[in-house]
This record gives C-alpha cells, structure tokens and sequence, in this order.
C-alpha cells in the first residue's frame, strides 16, 4: 500500500464550506471563520486573514489537478469556482456574515460535490477510504502534545543553533497539522519529511534528535502522525527507510 501523499482537495474545500453554511447568517464574518477554522477567542486577525489566503490557493490546486487528470472538466468547475472566489473576496472581517455567504449557494455545494467525485475516481481508494477514516480528535491530541515539546525545546538549555533547526521543523510540523483541513496529508507528511531528512546533513541535529530523551520524545511524537496519516504497512517502510537513514 502506498502512502497518502494526496488527498482529495475539493473534498477538503467542500468540508470548509460546508461547515461555512450551518454558521447563522447573524453572525459577524470575524466570527464566523475563527468558527470555520476552530479558533479561539483571542485570535489576531492576521491569522484568520492568513488561512482564508490559503483557501485561494486550495481553489487553485482542485483546478490544477481536475485541469491535469480530467482537463474535458474543467469548465465545469467555472460556476463553483467564481462563486467561492466572490466569497472570500467579499469577506471583510467587519461586515456581517450573510453578506458573505450569500455566494455560497445551493448550486456551487452541487458543482463543487461532482468535482470531488472526478477526483475521487482518480485517487487511489486505499487512501480515500483511509482518509474517511481519519480521526480528527487524535490529531487534536498529538499537536498538542508536540506543542509541549516545543516549548520544552524552547524552554531548555540546548545550543542555540539546535534549538532554532529543532523550532523550526516543529513549528511547520505544528502549523500543517492545525490547517489539516485547508491543506491535507500531504502538507502534513512534507512536513514529517523535512523533520526526518534534516538529520541527513545536521550531525547534531541527528544525535539530538536520536539520543536525548527530548529528541525521542518528538520522534515518537512524529512516527504517531504517520501512524495517523499513513496505513501500517507505509508507517513501517517509512521507519525502515529512517533506520538506513540514520545508519
């Protein structure tokens, strides 16, 4: 079995959208995406402004796959496309939130569902029936286990220069596994990649990461998200291939 390194992007941007639609039209837009987005009360805007940035960019990635595997397609993703582009276009944080989502309407949830079920057809479905199963909860809970070994990082006494290689890879990790449902597994394994892969050209990096109690710590922390994102088989050959790595 292969690993996930792709996941259905219109389904993720059907997720966010969907979600979108059960807010109350009430609501104010600030509110409402640090709803969407799972965010707490004390949110800075810029972060908020940040993520809905990265949802152009998911628009753009289910065209550019429907535009490779299924390019006879593509016009049909015009509808759905204009209209979620109207919509974050429109989402000014201090209007009301019916403003906004009035571009979301029955028929672009109808066009976008037929293009996940394009890219559906064109992915492996070990993955998509692993992905399905994913449980959103236990992903919660590692990042905020890793996000205590970050501060441990920080906190501890280890060089400075270590110290800013380690923050970093955690930090990518910690963000990847936040915006899971904007950016997917792949963004996630990327992540997990680099972590591992430093150790090939940063010998203190590696002993760090291989011998002190902190950097076990995060590894193991790491192989539980492949453990997540991955089925056993690829979890295995990923721990392998990290063993001849290290070697």
């Amino acid at each position: 079995m292969s690993i996930t390194y792709f996941d259905n992007p219109a389904r993720r941007l059907l997720t966010i959208l969907t979600k979108a639609k059960l807010i109350p039209t009430n609501e104010n837009t600030f509110s409402a995406w640090r709803e969407i987005f799972d965010l707490s009360n004390d949110t800075d805007i810029k972060d908020i402004l940040m993520k809905i940035g990265k949802l152009y960019k998911l628009v753009g990635e289910v065209n550019e796959f429907i535009r490779v595997t299924a390019p006879n397609s593509l016009e049909d993703n015009n509808y759905w496309t204009t209209q979620v582009l109207q919509f974050l276009a429109q989402s000014s944080l201090d209007r009301s939130w019916a403003d906004s989502i009035y571009y979301i309407d029955d028929h672009t949830i109808k066009y976008l569902k037929m293009t996940a079920q394009i890219i559906d057809f064109n992915l492996d479905k070990n993955q998509n029936n692993h992905l399905k199963n994913l449980d959103t909860n236990k992903i919660k809970d590692i990042n905020g286990s890793i996000k205590k070994l970050y501060e441990e990082v920080l906190n501890s006494d280890l060089n400075e220069q270590l110290k800013i290689s380690v923050l970093k890879y955690l930090s990518r990790l910690i963000q990847t596994l936040e915006e899971y449902w904007i950016t997917g597994s792949e963004a996630v394994l990327e992540a997990i990649e680099l972590t591992i892969g430093h150790m090939a050209v940063d010998s203190k990096y590696r002993e760090f990461m291989t011998k002190e109690p902190l950097g076990s710590s995060i590894m193991q922390k790491v192989g539980d998200v492949i453990v997540i994102m991955t089925a056993a088989k690829s979890f295995l050959e990923i721990i392998e291939k990290t063993k001849i790595l290290l070697n």
